[in-house]
């Protein structure tokens, strides 16, 4: 079976995988990045049933992998950040670029010539302010309100897309770009903008450390 394929199939129906709301409400009151990586594991879990291949969690602290024989022949690194950090003006967006440059690093410790090794970054983006009512519940509440006060939620969304996409320009890494409903918590409707690095061989990630990835 095509282990990318069902990797992708997984990420595809993740919005599905949750209750109504549920992600939302996760996205909004703190990062969802192990709750998106449970749901994916599982499902590929379920594809891969009866097959060589087994899917487990934190694998040697990969996030996620897959293992045939005991060798690692898929690893998939999750990491979560918010559309605001990634405006025009703000240097945060930098700081997770960087996390995924890192996480795949790791993933070459523990990855043989023939191991897919993907990076998944999900930016989470409230499409409205959270109500004042709200404030002491959605973590982030003060800076989703004040990137909305800078610029419409479609221009967060356009500019985080275009600073990610340049940042890892620069190493010729293109993501494939994605859009996961999470439906509506504390009034506002949400989604994650995310980000699938991959795949990419262990000689490939030597060859962009070697050229100055720290």
């Amino acid at each position: 079976m095509d282990v990318d394929a069902v990797l992708k199939a997984a990420i595809g129906q993740i919005s599905s995988d949750f209750p109504p709301n549920q992600l939302a409400y996760y996205a909004l009151t703190s990062k969802p990045e192990r709750e998106v990586r449970d749901v994916v594991a599982y499902s590929m879990h379920l594809a891969l049933a009866g097959t060589e291949s087994i899917v487990t969690r934190e694998w040697k602290r990969i996030d996620l992998a897959v293992l045939q024989h005991n060798t690692l022949s898929l690893s998939v690194e999750l990491k979560c950040a918010y559309t605001f950090d990634c405006v025009n003006g703000n240097p945060n967006g930098v700081n997770y670029g960087n996390a995924v440059i890192m996480d795949l690093n790791k993933s070459v410790h523990y990855a043989s010539d023939s191991t897919k090794i993907y990076a998944y970054l999900m930016l989470v983006h409230p499409k409205a302010k959270i109500s004042s009512l709200y404030h002491h519940a959605a973590k982030y509440a003060y800076k989703i309100n004040r990137s909305l006060s800078r610029f419409s939620e479609d221009e967060i969304a356009s500019q985080s897309i275009t600073n990610i996409r340049t940042y890892f320009s620069r190493w010729n890494l293109t993501p494939e770009i994605g859009h996961v409903p999470c439906g509506t918590a504390f009034g506002v409707d949400t989604e994650l903008i995310t980000f699938l690095f991959g795949p990419l061989s262990k000689q490939q990630i030597t060859e962009m450390e070697q050229n100055g990835i720290q």
